[in-house]
């Protein structure tokens, strides 16, 4: 649809989570205490030109709060390993999606 109707496609997105405490205007918006933890959320993703098209800045209570992340194999890492070009030929790299 995003191709279609804008023009382009989102090709990849860095994302990072950080636990921390609150600052003092979520503690106002959160109600929540100054040492109660938190997740910040920060990501930015790029269109197929490495355009960035989204920047999200989102924060969770820490307690509140289950992070779920589906890993797999990258297929270029195991085309890799199975050529010998890695030196560590049992390692395999996961990428987050």
């Amino acid at each position: 649809m995003l191709r279609e109707k804008y023009f382009f496609q989102l090709s990849v997105a860095q994302q990072t989570v950080e636990a921390r405490r609150p600052t003092p205007e979520e503690i106002e918006k959160l109600q929540i205490g100054p040492t109660d933890p938190v997740l910040s959320f920060t990501r930015t993703t790029l269109n197929s030109q490495s355009k960035p098209v989204e920047f999200v800045k989102s924060v969770y209570l820490g307690d509140r709060y289950k992070l779920r992340i589906m890993l797999k194999p990258s297929a270029q890492n195991i085309q890799e390993q199975e050529r010998g070009m890695r030196k560590l030929k049992k390692a395999v790299f996961w990428k987050i999606c």
